[in-house]
């Protein structure tokens, strides 16, 4: 009978510490999506503002700028030429003021030679890295400038970092558990063993 009702507490707290892993499991994919989401739309709105002053603040375009090619790819079409040292200026400006704060690279599109120049890589904390990232050439645009974020997976986990550390106490508390159950059936066992052999 104690045996069972052993059996009985180590399966309930077992399925319990699993459950609220994995419900702390999802609710860190949740919050690891709804950051993005709010990353894309935060640089989405500082580009807009980018495009709308590198335009002379005017309002022609029939739809928006700014394409999100991918998860950490951006183009922003300008109806008219400038300048790259003008183009980094307000990168800096708007990223400044939405406190997007990640490494960023941008290039631009020559017309003219029909190419994407290399344009900078815009880091705080490391120098440019030893290989160029490589940027396509779109169509039916012709001056625009690409901007990618090759380190947002890591700038967006860091800044989830208390999601992670609670994770991964979940995780040492169940090991923690498993341990001392395995510990108790072991000494249970080892005293059995010896209680037949006293008899014996």
């Amino acid at each position: 009978m104690e045996i069972k009702k052993l059996n009985i507490i180590i399966t309930l707290g077992f399925v319990a510490i699993i459950g609220i892993l994995t419900a702390q499991l999802l609710w860190t994919r949740q919050a690891y999506n709804l950051e993005d989401k709010k990353f894309n739309q935060t640089v989405n709105i500082a580009l807009l503002e980018v495009a709308e002053k590198m335009s002379g603040g005017k309002t022609s375009f029939t739809e928006s700028p700014v394409q999100n090619i991918s998860n950490d790819y951006y183009v922003v079409n300008i109806n008219n030429e400038f300048h790259p040292a003008i183009l980094e200026h307000y990168l800096k400006t708007e990223f400044t003021r939405f406190q997007i704060n990640t490494d960023y690279v941008y290039a631009l599109y020559n017309c003219h030679t029909d190419q994407m120049i290399y344009g900078k890589y815009i880091s705080k904390h490391q120098e440019s890295p030893d290989k160029a990232i490589k940027f396509p050439k779109h169509k039916n645009l012709v001056y625009y400038f690409s901007i990618r974020f090759p380190d947002k997976t890591t700038y967006l986990i860091s800044s989830l970092r208390f999601w992670y550390l609670l994770t991964f106490a979940l995780i040492i508390i169940l090991l923690v558990y498993v341990y001392s159950i395995y510990t108790i059936i072991q000494q249970k066992n080892s005293r059995n063993c010896n209680g037949i052999l006293l008899i014996i």
